[in-house]
């Protein structure tokens, strides 16, 4: 009863792995000319481009099949790309679609186009100008961040959702600043603006002074950020919200004043807190000196980000909470001190620990060496962030968690060892890392999160182990040195991206498999594990195994051992799998 269970679960899943193949087949990438694309409701979708760039006009169909949508990331870093024209028909701009299209000087987009996604035009640094047509409802979150020559965003005047006033983008009633193009020096925010949007003006590097008019009651994520030439600025006292990394990166900035009936704020030497001075919300970047006052128990998220010229920093007795991304971009502080009665902070040689010295918090950005002690289990968020300078680091057998954005942008680091108890990769664990030539994910590792080794240019071979149940959306994007990715299981879980894995990266896999699908989909070079008893390595085991099993594939390990599916494992099978042993 056993044996009919275990053949009938097989035979299930078979069935089920062919209806996926059966479905996953509608939307498989194709190609034509330099445009690759998937169908969807008899619909083109493009999610990347070949070409060399220059003028380019996209066309009105892909091989019969009409074009209405530019796929995430379809065009992005295509630095060649100087002029595109989208034809009328498409109705989506996607995530990212033009990221990092430098040279990119001139944009048309069609009248059908109502949505334009996130980060769609980021770092499109020659773009001029850029014209919003009548029936886009929807503009993504930062889709012109970056874009240092912008002068003008010029909207319809029958759109119903969107407005310019002056060539700065607006919502449609005139209370929300959305974004304000990059290259302006000068602004007049008209009186009734009452939330000046995320990111509104960032990268607004030539603006030396701004005014905020009474009427403003929120200031957004970003909004100020990359401001270098913003040296002062007062907050009204309307102004009841300021968001995260309100001001980050403006390294001119040494001063934060508050109008003294603002009810929610105050200031003290030019620091930003709440109003009763309790939380040190943020520190002008533009400050190398500051001494935390003893009444603050908190420091808010980012609020210290990008104090460049900080060199050490003292935390007071009371502080019971430290935010994230506090220190971030703190690239000479190489000294975290804390004082000896805080109940819930301590510092080693510098860097920030919890009071027990188990979890390591804050390694300081110039710091070139560090010894993490053993009595370290868990590598904090953003422990190492930044951390250029670092060139080795030695992870404690004892650690068993990684924290997000736990190295991101350690450049100098080459390799690194992940600890056998770790069982997840974070969200942007390494993300950045373009020195790492070598890293072992060990068994045990159950997932690699979003955008994991993004920008680890410098990888060239990684295996994923068969306990990694899900790799994350762009976990290997822009790995462009990455050869070969090999999945160890036939089940894990691939983003359904086209940026999930490099283009011209060979996947290695079982068949059938989810890595195949993926390589499918996405027209990727696809090589066959001949590693037929899963232990790891192609060798003589592997042989024994297929011979075992000799005569129709009518078992699951006789499906296994029928290399070439021919229904049939005899000699043929055997041949394929000797010419791989060593591999």
């Amino acid at each position: 009863m056993l044996k009919i269970t275990k053949l009938n679960l097989f035979f299930a899943g078979v069935i089920v792995v062919a209806i996926l193949l059966c479905f996953s087949s509608q939307s498989q990438a194709a190609q034509a000319g330099d445009y690759t694309y998937v169908v969807n409701s008899g619909h083109a979708e493009i999610v990347g481009y070949s070409g060399d760039g220059g003028v380019v006009e996209i066309p009105n169909t892909l091989d019969g099949f009409p074009v209405t949508s530019i796929g995430d990331g379809a065009f992005s870093s295509c630095l060649g790309l100087t002029s595109i024209s989208i034809p009328q028909g498409v109705t989506s701009i996607g995530d990212n679609a033009f990221d990092g299209c430098e040279g990119l000087t001139s944009i048309n987009i069609p009248q059908s186009v109502t949505s334009i996604g996130n980060w769609a035009f980021q770092n499109c640094e020659s773009l001029t100008t850029i014209v919003i047509p009548q029936l886009v409802k929807s503009i993504g979150d930062w889709a012109f961040l970056g874009c240092k020559s912008l002068t003008s965003i010029t909207v319809v005047p029958n759109n119903s959702y969107y407005k310019s006033i002056d060539g700065v983008l607006y919502d449609k009633g005139g209370t929300i600043l959305i974004a304000c193009p990059a290259a302006i020096t000068t602004i007049s925010i008209p009186q009734g603006v009452t939330k000046i949007g995320d990111n509104a003006f960032a990268y607004c590097e030539g603006l030396t002074s701004i005014s905020i008019p009474q009427s403003v009651t929120s200031i957004g994520y970003g909004a100020f950020s990359y401001c270098r030439g913003l040296t002062t600025i007062n907050i009204p006292k309307s102004v009841k919200s300021i968001s995260d990394r309100a001001f980050t990166w403006c390294e001119g900035l040494t001063s934060i004043t508050v109008a003294v009936d603002n009810a929610n704020y105050t200031s003290k030497d030019g620091v930003l807190y709440n109003k009763a001075g309790t939380i040190l919300i943020v520190c002008p970047a533009g400050l190398t000196t500051i001494c935390i006052p003893e009444e603050v128990t908190s420091i808010g998220d980012w609020a210290f980000c990008s104090c460049t010229g900080l060199t050490s920093i003292n935390i007071p007795e009371k502080v019971t909470n430290i935010g994230e991304w506090v220190f971030s971009w703190c690239e000479s502080l190489n000294n975290i001190t804390v004082d000896v009665d805080n109940l819930y902070y301590s510092n080693i040689d510098g860097v920030l620990y919890d009071k027990a010295g188990t979890t390591l918090i804050t390694c300081p950005e110039g710091l070139t060496t560090i010894n993490i002690p053993q009595s370290v289990t868990s590598i904090g968020h953003r422990a190492f962030s930044g951390c250029t300078g670092l060139t080795n680091i030695i992870i404690p057998q004892g650690v068993t968690s990684f924290g997000d954005h736990a190295f991101y942008g350690c450049k100098g680091l080459t390799s690194i060892n992940i600890p056998q108890g770790v069982t997840s990769i974070g969200n942007y664990a390494f993300y950045g890392c373009s020195g790492l030539t070598n890293i072992l994910i060990p068994q045990g590792v159950t997932s690699i999160g979003d955008w994991a080794f993004s920008y680890c240019e410098g990888l060239t071979v990684i295996s994923i182990p068969q306990s990694v149940a899900s790799i994350g959306n762009w976990a290997f994007y822009y790995c462009t040195g990455l050869t070969t990715i090999k999945f160890n299981s036939a089940k894990t879980t691939i983003y359904d991206s086209a940026a999930t894995i490099p283009s011209e990266t060979k996947i290695v896999g079982y068949d059938p498999s989810t890595a195949k699908n993926y390589a499918n989909k996405y027209n990727r070079t696809f090589e066959v594990i001949r590693d037929i008893n899963a232990d790891g390595c192609i060798n003589i085991l592997d042989l024994q195994f297929i011979n075992s099993n000799l005569g129709p594939a009518s078992t699951t390990n006789a499906q296994k051992s029928d290399v070439n599916k021919d229904g049939q494992v005899d000699i043929l099978d055997l041949l394929e799998v000797a010419r791989n042993i060593g591999n």
